[in-house]
């Protein structure tokens, strides 16, 4: 065999198998923030072509910079709930179901949201699934309103919705 010919074969080998190393397509993706009366509502988009509509296990809230302490969590097996599926026009409301009142949301702080999943595979175990999204509160005439914080075209979150930080810009959640 030629240097040429075990470098294909090589290539033929590895490629494949790094590839199944990988994450499969649509395993993180952005999670919806919404707004009802006042309050955040998280949701996921609608199920892409070929994937199957997400369950969700479990929804954290944390303040973006503080080291990832969630400040309201919502583990739905653990609780005994059923674990909600929903579809796109659904939310799941920060403080809903909880035992005791989660912290007040306050204006001029940034927030990340995670709501974790899973969803039938085509073939095997379920496939686990994580949305992720930032939000801040604005106070808006003396009411909170709920601003979204999506990803610009160069792939930075743009803050700039939720007026002037009272962290440090360079923290978590670039």
């Amino acid at each position: 065999m030629t240097p040429l010919h075990v470098s294909l074969l090589l290539i033929g080998v590895l490629v494949p198998g790094l590839a199944s190393c990988a994450s499969p397509a649509g395993r993180y993706q952005q999670a919806l923030v919404k707004e009802r009366e006042g309050v955040p509502c998280f949701g996921v988009p609608a199920a892409r072509d070929g994937d199957a509509p997400a369950t969700i296990t479990g929804v954290s809230v944390m303040e973006v910079g503080s080291g990832g302490a969630a400040i309201w969590e919502r583990h739905f097996l653990r609780d005994g709930q059923a674990e909600p599926t929903l579809a796109p026009d659904q939310c799941l409301r920060y403080g809903d179901g909880g035992t005791s009142p989660p912290p007040r949301l306050q204006p001029g702080k940034r927030y990340q949201v995670e709501l974790w999943s899973s969803a039938p595979a085509t073939r095997g175990a379920p496939q686990s699934r994580w949305f992720n999204g930032y939000f801040c509160v604005v106070d808006s005439d003396g009411a909170p309103t709920v601003n979204a914080v999506l990803q610009g075209e160069d792939g930075t979150l743009r803050w700039d919705a939720c007026g002037p930080a009272e962290q440090p810009a360079d923290t978590a959640g670039r």
